[in-house]
């Protein structure tokens, strides 16, 4: 009778190893997603007397994604930044701000702060319930002007990517911020729009300004979700400008070479971005191979 044969044990000093490379890699990632996370902390808290210091005026949605906004400057703006920096700062003082330099960085964190902060008090209106009826006016006519702007921007790559932007937004704080975005473009983009003559209402706009009154309404039992959020749009807004600043000086000092596509606007780089996050997610379409057949065994 045939022995079994027995399995070939690993040395325990193998597995040992194996197991504190392990944890030691996974305690390195959780130490330096901490240390990240508390210095985008100390740099809202840090800017945020100059963020609350900022013109209403100043202040609006923002109408990209501000954490791949703010990633994009901290990944390839800063480093390309401060190879530059001693060409900036013999700029003339009254042609550019150096201190916009300093700005960059900080910004950026206050940015992934803020946003960070948004996303955890918004979680606590998932427990809000909206009246049925206000849901259903809001939500039918959310899709009613974003069928009339998809049609008549279908053409139009920028407000094409703004549309979708809107598109994908989801919980009753992005409703209703979906719906001032689409009062916005009801009012510039007016003429365009009226040439649908099939959904196209004039009173729309309106409409969607007094449903996120309403749908606001609803929410300001939790106060926080609104101080963040306007905190998140201070944020973004001054980064913005900094951003402006720096890259305005970066792309006159490389103009003759690829300053503009080093330096873009920050709007643009953040849905250029967004594309190719898509493309990189996005499953292959190419078929998978057929099995072939099994060929019989030649005879002998």
């Amino acid at each position: 009778m045939p022995t079994k044969k027995s399995k070939k044990s690993i040395p325990s000093v193998f597995t040992t190893a194996a197991h504190d490379s392990r944890q030691s890699a996974k305690t390195s990632r959780q130490k330096s997603a901490a240390a990240s996370s508390d210095s985008a902390q100390e740099a809202l808290e840090s800017l945020t007397p100059r963020l609350l210091a900022l013109p209403q005026s100043a202040v609006s949605q923002p109408r990209t994604d501000v954490r791949m906004a703010a990633s994009f400057v901290l990944a390839e703006i800063v480093p390309r930044v401060n190879a530059v920096a001693e060409r900036l700062r013999s700029l003339p003082a009254a042609e550019f701000d150096f201190s916009a330099v300093a700005d960059l960085k900080p910004g950026a964190l206050a940015c992934m702060a803020s946003q960070a902060q948004l996303a955890a008090s918004s979680a606590q209106t998932a427990t809000v319930r909206l009246p049925a009826d206000l849901l259903d006016e809001a939500t039918a006519l959310k899709v009613r002007m974003l069928k009339v702007c998809a049609h008549q921007f279908a053409e139009d790559e920028r407000l094409g990517s703004e549309i979708a932007d809107i598109r994908a937004g989801t919980g009753y704080l992005d409703l209703a911020e979906d719906l001032l975005r689409l009062m916005a473009l009801y009012k510039s983009e007016a003429t365009t729009l009226a040439l649908d003559g099939r959904y196209y209402d004039r009173k729309d706009g309106a409409r969607a300004g007094t449903l996120s009154e309403r749908i606001m309404g609803e929410l300001r039992h939790t106060p926080t979700a609104n101080v963040a959020r306007d905190l998140t749009w201070r944020a973004y807004a001054f980064l913005a400008v900094r951003y402006e600043e720096v890259a305005s000086a970066c792309r006159f000092l490389e103009r003759s070479s690829d300053g503009e596509k080093h330096f873009p606007p920050l709007r643009a780089a953040t849905v250029q971005g967004r594309r190719r996050s898509r493309t990189q997610d996005a499953p292959s379409t190419s078929p998978s191979p057929l099995p072939q057949p099994e060929q019989p065994a030649a005879n002998s």
